[in-house]
């Protein structure tokens, strides 16, 4: 199954917790039916991660 997450908060960059919800949530997610799923997180900041099943991509703001 492919899984998008679009947060405002992702680690490292956690300001209270639903980032720290969000963070706990993709990791059990990524562990779930033996890793079978591939996970595509979305946040703001400078993010980049991939690993085998997680792919983190955070995106700056743009200022108008």
């Amino acid at each position: 199954m492919n899984i998008l997450i679009l947060t405002n908060e992702y680690p490292p960059y956690i300001y209270g917790g639903a980032g720290v919800h969000v963070d706990y949530l993709v990791r059990e997610m990524e562990r779930c039916n033996g890793g079978c799923h591939r996970i595509q997180v979305l946040c703001f900041g400078n993010q980049r991660e991939t690993r085998a099943n997680r792919m983190v991509t955070g995106f700056a703001l743009r200022k108008p």
